[in-house]
């Protein structure tokens, strides 16, 4: 392949990263509540644009190369889609709470969205989403675990926060 488009190929192939990047960030921070560890977003994005700069270095634009920075690129993006976003976003947490509760609530805004519990839901999730709710005219907290929805009331009797 020609030097053009090589170095065509790989700006278009970091531009790409980069955009797959800021939507993750976007994505979590927006539709997640931000529960997800964003660390694994810049490792991932890190190391495609250390390898697109490493081959842009080396000038020579082999197809092999090429095809091993394509390979882990689509690794990258299929690990980080399947396997560090949670099951549930942000609003299905509100439908699951609403299942699990058979009576009519309200929910209420608290200005908190996310809540580090103690134990982290999976290896990429750090918190638990958490909602305030109307429930028998008395104000209750309950969180929901993103990665498999289990929901549970807040015992804030239990716990050193205040609301």
């Amino acid at each position: 392949m020609s030097k053009t488009t090589g170095r065509l190929i790989y700006i278009t192939l970091s531009i790409i990263s980069l955009g797959l990047f800021l939507y993750a960030i976007w994505l979590n921070q927006n539709a997640f509540a931000n529960v997800i560890d964003e660390t694994i977003f810049y490792v991932a994005f890190l190391c495609i644009i250390g390898l697109v700069g490493f081959e842009l270095y080396k000038k020579t634009f082999l197809t092999r190369d090429l095809f091993a920075s394509l390979t882990v690129t689509t690794l990258s993006i299929m690990f980080i889609a399947l396997l560090v976003f949670p099951s549930f976003s942000y609003h299905d947490g509100k439908s699951v709470l609403e299942e699990d509760i058979d009576e009519e609530i309200t929910f209420q805004d608290i200005g908190l969205s996310s809540f580090p519990i103690g134990e982290r839901p999976s290896l990429f999730i750090d918190d638990y989403y958490l909602y305030s709710v109307k429930l028998n005219n008395d104000l209750a907290f309950f969180y929901v675990n993103p990665t498999n929805g289990h929901t549970q009331k807040f015992d804030a009797s239990e716990s050193d926060v205040s609301f």
